[in-house]
């Protein structure tokens, strides 16, 4: 009988720890899972931010090129912007 007792306690504690193991791993899971969507979501708010830059060069490139030089005259905020873009064309 005394053995039986020292068994049950011996599968207990692997029980135990096993465990305790198993809820280590889920919370490196979970906090893991939560680095990761954190990062996608800031990967996506940068690529929206990239396509409206890429919108507005583009955008920008054309109406220069639409309208050479008169274009810029009317608006000067715009005319540093467009001529980087230009050096590269």
């Amino acid at each position: 009988m005394g053995l039986l007792i020292l068994e049950k306690k011996e599968w207990t504690s692997k029980y135990d720890q096993m465990k305790s193991s198993a809820e280590t791993a889920d919370l490196m899971r979970r906090r893991d899972q939560a680095s990761h969507l954190s990062a996608l979501a800031e990967a996506r708010k940068r690529e929206e931010s990239l396509k409206k830059a890429l919108g507005v060069e583009k955008e920008c490139i054309s109406s220069v090129r639409f309208f050479g030089g008169f274009f810029l005259s009317f608006f000067p905020i715009c005319a540093n912007h467009c001529y980087r873009i230009l050096k590269v064309f």
